[in-house]
């Protein structure tokens, strides 16, 4: 996927919910006794950068990881910037 760094959380979103219709999909047509453990490879680069693989990934992934510790966005117990 490629993703914009401003657009960090949004895309994450997206990409979660492109994981789990497509998980969905494969479970529903799931033959009785067969497993329905699934592994999910997602390979991110940003917009007008070159590279993708493991290295932007990891990178989202922190990207994600610190705007969701941002305050105001009513996450966290005591976080009243958001209400």
């Amino acid at each position: 996927a490629v993703v914009s760094r401003s657009h960090v959380l949004f895309t994450a979103m997206k990409l979660m919910d492109r994981v789990v219709r497509t998980y969905g999909r494969h479970r529903s047509g799931k033959a009785h006794g067969e497993s329905a453990r699934r592994f999910y490879t997602v390979s991110v680069g940003f917009t007008d950068e070159v590279g993708h693989g493991l290295g932007p990934t990891l990178e989202f992934y922190t990207l994600v990881c610190h705007n969701l510790q941002v305050k105001g966005m009513g996450l966290w117990r005591g976080d009243t910037e958001a209400w």
